[in-house]
């Protein structure tokens, strides 16, 4: 991949001279290797997976460092924690975490006014649009409605019209309602907040994506050194939205 290779000089990954030195291949079969590296089609491995919720999203509380998922092997047997990556400050059990997380998550979720806080909407282009093709087809209704009222239109005409009307005054609103909500939230919060989250099951990618765009979560050890969790040690600093004291 280096255009050393047929004699170039290279500043800031840009070819910019010849070089003094000859070169050890031609420049055909040197671009016919690069375009084959730069295949994205040869990559036969996928990235990959994180198999705990919180590995690599929560935080210690002591030096700042993430906690990973691992396992244990006491006397009683496995056992799956969390624990600082570095230097072991922290070690909690990984159930008893995940649990108070996912709590905790879709209680902040479901808030009334963290809905209103993220939806509010930025007077960006589409919020703009959104907005105002919303006011149009309103005045549209209104038309139409004072049409029925004066018997220009039939009753049947106007229920089919308003409620078409209707249905795309709604699809309008909600796009300028969610304009500002990142797109992992979307249809997420508010009353659809416990539900949604129910439907994606082990869907673990998306729950992580999640949890890491709203909260920073961070454990303190046990006073006791236990594996136990007292969720007075664990802190939550909401990302978005209002702040609400958890845990």
């Amino acid at each position: 991949m280096n255009p050393a290779y047929i004699g170039k000089r290279v500043l800031r990954g840009e070819i910019v001279s010849d070089g003094v030195w000859p070169p050890l291949v031609d420049e055909e079969t040197y671009w016919a290797c690069v375009r084959l590296l730069e295949d994205p089609s040869r990559l036969t491995t996928k990235p990959a997976r994180a198999v705990y919720l919180l590995s690599y999203v929560a935080h210690c509380d002591v030096c700042g460092d993430h906690l990973q998922g691992s396992r244990t092997t006491p006397w009683r047997g496995i056992q799956k924690v969390y624990t600082c990556a570095s230097r072991r400050c922290v070690t909690v059990m990984m159930d008893a975490l995940d649990e108070l997380a996912e709590r905790v998550v879709i209680a902040w979720l479901s808030k009334p006014d963290v809905f209103d806080s993220l939806s509010g909407g930025q007077d960006d282009e589409s919020v703009i649009h959104a907005r105002a093709e919303a006011q149009r087809l309103r005045a549209e209704l209104e038309d139409y409605r004072k049409a029925a009222s004066t018997g220009d239109i039939k009753a049947v005409d106007w229920i089919r019209i308003s409620r078409g009307l209707e249905s795309q005054i709604a699809a309008q609103e909600k796009v300028a309602s969610e304009a500002s909500i990142p797109p992992v939230l979307r249809g997420r919060i508010g009353p659809e907040a416990v539900e949604t989250w129910a439907a994606l099951t082990d869907d673990l990618a998306v729950k992580r994506d999640i949890i890491r765009t709203i909260a920073d979560i961070r454990v303190k050890p046990s006073p006791s050194g236990g594996l136990s969790l007292d969720p007075q040690l664990v802190t939550w600093r909401w990302k978005l939205g209002p702040q609400h004291v958890d845990g």
